[in-house]
């Protein structure tokens, strides 16, 4: 599972370098990418993409799955291995581990606003800014603080982006704008530490030596502490590169990910 604002595309560079007998489901969460949005109306919740990979999971009648998750992707796969612990082999997290900490403090300053904007961007009837690809490349490539290279967010942008009807030669956006409120995906620290001792599964987080923490580095190390007490492994690794490390220098990363799919002791 991808990272927020990406698109499936975020793992087809790593895909090139893993033997070709590799399997790997890659999924453009919704609103994302090429997959739908969800209804009009209504603000984004992190349980909604939860319930859409059980939906995929039980689809294809899968008993045991291992997920591979970069960013959101990755705190997805931590949320699906802790309330789904048995049905879970392994779980890779790529620079990021678990959602974010909710702050009650910073959630009663800025919650009304970030409702109040929400609203108005569901309200809103206003098309889509368009322009060229290079541009958009360009503002995604310092959107991302230069995490994600002009060549990355090229590539992202063949599923992430649509050609105009109106205007011939330009490009727009196809992600759900309301995806960029990340409002209702931050979990009280002590609910994801209870969270995180459920999880049984062997656990893997590669962690990119020029990445982000989106929360205290000590919430970082209490949730591997715990992981490691219940869980049938838990493996920290860094790797030089960014945040975007699967997607602009795979190689940092791809025999790490390598052992771990394929080698079936871990």
């Amino acid at each position: 599972m991808h990272g927020w604002l990406d698109n499936a595309g975020s793992f087809d560079p790593l895909m090139q370098l893993l033997p070709p007998t590799t399997s790997l489901l890659a999924l453009d969460l919704p609103g994302q990418g090429k997959s739908s949005h969800y209804p009009k109306g209504l603000p984004f919740h992190i349980t909604e993409d939860i319930v859409s990979l059980r939906r995929i999971v039980r689809h294809y009648g899968w008993k045991k799955i291992t997920l591979l998750g970069h960013s959101m992707g990755s705190t997805y796969s931590f949320l699906y291995a802790s309330i789904f612990p048995n049905e879970v082999d392994k779980f890779i997290g790529i620079d990021i581990l678990r959602p974010f900490a909710l702050d009650p403090e910073l959630f009663a300053q800025n919650g009304g606003k970030e409702i109040d904007d929400i609203i108005k961007v569901i309200q809103s009837k206003r098309d889509p800014p368009e322009t060229t690809i290079e541009d958009l490349a360009s503002k995604q490539h310092e959107g991302s603080k230069k995490s994600i290279s002009l060549e990355s967010s090229r590539l992202l942008l063949n599923r992430g982006s649509y050609i105009s009807k109106k205007n011939p030669g330009l490009v727009g956006l196809n992600r759900d704008v309301r995806l960029r409120f990340m409002f209702m995906h931050s979990i009280p620290h002590e609910f994801l530490i209870e969270l995180a001792s459920r999880i049984k599964c062997e656990v893997y987080n590669i962690k990119a030596k020029g990445g982000m923490y989106y929360e205290k580095r000590s919430y970082y190390q209490e949730t591997m502490d715990v992981i490691k007490k219940n869980a049938k492994k838990m493996e920290y690794y860094e790797v030089e590169g960014t945040h975007h490390v699967h997607l602009n220098t795979p190689e940092y990363v791809v025999d790490i990910i390598q052992k771990i799919i394929c080698d079936k002791d871990g």
